[in-house]
């Protein structure tokens, strides 16, 4: 490499004359190009050099969510990393280091064998949503679903008795649909439900809920999927987040990772940004 950056000095013009600072100025400009070009040929071999660098983190980050779980833990609860100190607290068997959503990124999931009382509880804090503004983003890959039953991704429990809150869930009974819960603890109001199912138990999906006010929607790989529901205020709440739990009391059966929860709703342009993120690492 460098003998090729000196045979490019011996036939510049300034080889043989002109002032000397020019011709040390061309020989250092030759040796930066060998090296340039030998980093690209590295980069271009197994992505050397962006693998493990996740820019998916910081652009999540960027979206301000009170809380962030990347579920790459080794065991035990799940470190926020929001900043917001808002640790996911482990109830019942979980298993960890499972592959992650992320194309070329060493961040592992986590996997919820659903009906058992397994999922995480994160305590009520100023950072989560208490009230009627509210986003909730999961990457998730579905296992075995069976027919009579639902499978819980979030609940935001409220206070009182009878189940009050908001709640995601993947309802499996033949149609295998995400939906948006709310309840006062007497009735329960669907917000949103998606039109699209998922069907697969092999591929990684995003999916996120939001609600601002009267409006609530459901996206699945950064479409809006909306497709029914009705309003209802949420109530402030100061009780517990669930991750991998609905208001029913059913667990998730499948992986998780790259959890969020936001006091804001996301735009759809920021939860398009997310999936297509992904999808571009995949494509590389």
């Amino acid at each position: 490499m460098l003998r090729d950056a000196f045979a490019l000095h011996r036939n510049s013009p300034f080889s043989s004359a002109g002032p000397r600072v020019i011709r040390q100025a061309v020989l250092f400009l030759a040796i930066l190009l060998m090296l340039q070009i030998s980093a690209c040929k590295s980069g271009s071999s197994g992505q050397a050099l962006v693998a493990n660098v996740s820019g998916y983190s910081a652009l999540l980050k960027s979206t301000s969510p009170g809380g962030y779980w990347t579920c790459g833990d080794a065991s035990g609860d799940l470190t926020d990393s929001s900043g917001n100190g808002n640790t996911a607290t482990k109830d019942g068997a979980i298993t960890y280091g499972v592959a992650g959503p992320i194309p070329d990124d060493a961040t592992t999931a986590i996997s919820i064998e659903g009906g058992n009382e397994n999922y995480f509880a994160v305590p009520s804090s100023a950072s989560l949503p208490s009230g009627d503004t509210l986003s909730f983003v999961a990457w998730i890959k579905c296992g075995t679903l069976s027919s009579s039953s639902s499978y819980g991704l979030f609940y935001q429990t409220g206070s009182g008795s009878g189940h009050p809150g908001a709640s995601v869930r993947l309802v499996a009974p033949g149609t295998n649909v995400i939906q948006f819960w709310a309840s006062d603890g007497t009735t329960h109001t669907l917000l949103a439900q998606g039109s699209t199912p998922i069907s697969d138990t092999t591929t990684w999906h995003l999916i996120v809920a939001t609600k601002s006010g009267a409006t609530s929607k459901i996206y699945l790989d950064g479409v809006d999927i909306t497709s029914a529901g009705s309003d209802v205020t949420l109530a402030p709440s100061t009780a517990a987040l669930l991750i991998g739990q609905s208001l029913d009391g059913h667990d998730f059966n499948g992986s998780l990772g790259q959890i969020a929860i936001y006091t804001s709703a996301l735009t759809p342009s920021q939860v398009l940004d997310l999936y297509n993120h992904v999808q571009r690492r995949a494509s590389r």
